[in-house]
């Protein structure tokens, strides 16, 4: 979780617009982490060579969470990067953020 953490953060500091916010919260079984920046651009994916040594973030988060993804934030640039993890003895809760 912590590699996870440090990727949308480093992408949020690093492609993001200030201010950035991380989150942390748990909520029925689940520990949610969701960074918050005011830059107007989503995060994409990109189609990487094996030689490439930037660029893998989002596939690394997805890699290590139950569940990710984006929300733009209501009227104003931005958007919310989140990912779930089901804690411990908790059931699979699905993708309805």
């Amino acid at each position: 979780m912590v590699l996870a953490v440090g990727e949308l953060l480093a992408n949020a500091i690093s492609y993001g617009e200030p201010p950035v916010r991380l989150s942390l919260r748990t909520e029925d079984g689940t520990l949610w982490v969701e960074v918050t920046d005011r830059g107007p651009e989503l995060p994409r994916r990109l189609n990487l060579g094996l030689d490439a040594v930037h660029g893998r973030g989002l596939t690394i988060v997805e890699a290590l969470s139950d569940a990710f993804g984006v929300t733009p934030l209501p009227d104003t640039p931005g958007k919310t990067v989140w990912a779930r993890w089901n804690l411990p003895g908790s059931e699979d809760r699905g993708d309805d953020r």
